[in-house]
């Protein structure tokens, strides 16, 4: 029999549980209110002054703008929303108070919360809101400049050191292993610095930069001692003249002469060339005729000289040479029949090559201007295409169809012009040329966007194709360019001529876009966040381009 003092005992404390249990929940509800009340009103407080706060923004929904959530470099955020903002229809008394309600409502994360903490009413224009934010993600921004540098093609180990250690300066909080990718992706590819501290790691970037003075003296020695034993050049003298005059246009002798210098008794100063030789016996299967052999033909020895310096002379072959330049003499005799038929005996000369522009080549950001870094570029391609080298990067698919020639005049040979936001100008004309390796500005089109010259930086490099000469650029400018509401950082070339185009985009726009460009629909298409983004192309303007650059022509 159970003790009654015993089971009391148990029902008492179990009223006791639920007495607590009930107190706790009802110190909860009623502790909780005031918390949920504080947070209300931090959702609603705003850092605005009523001049801004009060402005009602018509629908602006028509442009996408640029989101930040506090991670990025905050240059670029800022440059690409004053380029989106500026397509919004606001009155001018409107803009600023405008700019900083879009602004701050593209804000999220971390970065909105920044905002919401923001004293009240201590911004009033959208300079105060964009140094604030500037200042509040600098670090990020101090690294983005510490990524972007780069070692100049013909830059000093000693110029590059010095200014990597000017701008980490300005990181107090940057960690090791952070600085020192970022020092390794700056030098050159073929740096033996790079190479020591990738087989030999630094624990610390102190300890990489004190190793960088070991090798600046090695690179600075280097140069001096080749420059103190650089052997003398190597003077060429003029080829012993075996015929008179040397502007003679006939292959072979002199026709006035029978020996260096002595004039034939017998021959007239026009008679037919190659009538005197030096040697009846000797044949040259090149010219097919007399007077000397294949292995002492000028044509055979260029032709030799050029694989030489293209280091190809291992694969010569004769024969194939021989059958090469024959079909190629009699090919352009057919397609160009000359006015006067050629004498009996004169042989025929190495036809010259038509010069052909196919592309405007201005270098690359992958490898140097050197012929042995641009192999080495070209060998990689053969590798990775030989191995299937496959990208783990997921991109959607990309397709074009009759919808996309909907409003088109056709037929049609146009080329694809379109417009974009460049520096928050909307700049018309810009041509995209798959063919170029570089995206070009030209200078007239800096000058109306009212950016001078002193803005542009990197010294003249030069551009093949514009003509069949070299022609020189003025440098380099990195300009903030929006596409389909996806901004870009993009470095063009700057050219200084005239030209029917305002930009040409080339490859490293198109790469950097990840963009398909179609000339016979007229579009290029490109990913974005929200899908897939279109540019269609002008047709008009394609053409008035077109008109323009005859008219460039007859001047």
């Amino acid at each position: 029999m159970e003790d009654p003092d015993v089971t009391f005992s148990d029902d008492f404390v179990k009223v006791r549980q639920e007495l607590d249990e009930m107190k706790s929940k009802f110190h909860q509800a009623t502790s909780s209110a005031p918390e949920i009340d504080r947070v209300i009103e931090e959702t609603r407080r705003t850092p605005f002054t009523s001049r801004i706060s009060n402005l009602r923004i018509k629908d602006s929904r028509k442009v996408k703008l640029p989101t930040y959530d506090g991670k990025g470099d905050p240059k670029n955020h800022l440059a690409a929303f004053q380029i989106a903002a500026g397509r919004i229809d606001l009155e001018p008394d409107e803009e600023d108070a405008g700019y900083c309600k879009l602004f701050s409502e593209n804000l999220s994360g971390s970065a909105l919360l920044w905002f919401t903490q923001l004293e009240p009413g201590t911004i009033d224009s959208f300079k105060e809101l964009s140094s604030a934010f500037l200042k509040q993600y600098s670090m990020f921004m101090e690294k983005a400049d510490l990524w972007n540098l780069t070692q100049g093609q013909n830059e000093p180990l000693r110029k590059y050191i010095a200014k990597f250690k000017e701008v980490i300066a300005k990181i107090p909080r940057v960690s090791h292993a952070a600085a020192l990718s970022a020092l390794r992706n700056g030098l050159r590819h073929e740096s033996r610095f790079r190479e020591e501290i990738i087989v030999n790691r630094p624990n610390t970037i102190q300890d990489a930069l004190f190793r960088a003075i070991n090798w600046m003296e090695a690179e600075e020695e280097k140069l001096s001692l080749a420059k103190k034993h650089r052997p003398a050049k190597l003077v060429v003298g003029n080829p012993t003249k075996k015929f008179e005059p040397k502007d003679q246009k006939w292959f072979g002798v002199n026709p006035a002469t029978n020996a260096v210098g002595k004039p034939s008794p017998s021959r007239g100063r026009f008679n037919s060339p190659n009538t005197w030789v030096r040697d009846e016996s000797a044949y040259c299967d090149i010219h097919r005729v007399n007077g000397h052999s294949t292995k002492d033909c000028s044509v055979l020895k260029k032709h030799l000289t050029e694989l030489w310096a293209a280091g190809e002379l291992a694969n010569f072959n004769i024969e194939e040479f021989v059958e090469s330049y024959h079909k190629e003499k009699e090919d352009s005799e057919a397609s160009n029949p000359p006015e006067k038929k050629h004498k009996p005996n004169g042989p025929g000369t190495p036809n010259t090559p038509k010069k052909r522009i196919d592309v405007i080549m201005g270098g690359s950001k992958l490898c140097r201007d050197s012929i042995r870094s641009i192999k080495t570029h070209k060998k990689s391609a053969a590798i990775q295409t030989a191995v299937g080298f496959q990208s783990n990067e997921q991109t959607p698919s990309i397709s074009f169809d009759n919808s996309d020639t909907q409003g088109l005049a056709e037929p049609h040979d146009d080329a694809l012009v379109i417009t974009l936001d460049v520096a928050n100008f909307e700049v018309t004309r810009c041509l995209i040329d798959t063919r170029s390796s570089v995206d070009l500005i030209f200078l007239s089109t800096l000058q109306r966007m009212g950016i001078s010259k002193a803005d542009i930086i990197g010294p003249p490099a030069p551009l093949v194709a514009f003509t069949s000469d070299t022609s020189m650029s003025l440098g380099n400018i990195k300009l903030p360019v929006l596409a389909a509401g996806v901004p870009k950082i993009v470095e063009f070339i700057v050219f200084d001529r005239p030209a029917a185009y305002n930009i040409i985009l080339g490859t490293p726009w198109t790469y950097q876009m990840k963009a398909i460009p179609s000339t016979y629909h007229q579009c290029v298409k490109f990913p974005t966040l929200a899908g897939i983004g279109t540019i269609r192309g002008d047709q008009e303007t394609w053409r008035s381009c077109y008109l323009m650059g005859h008219r460039l022509k007859l001047k």
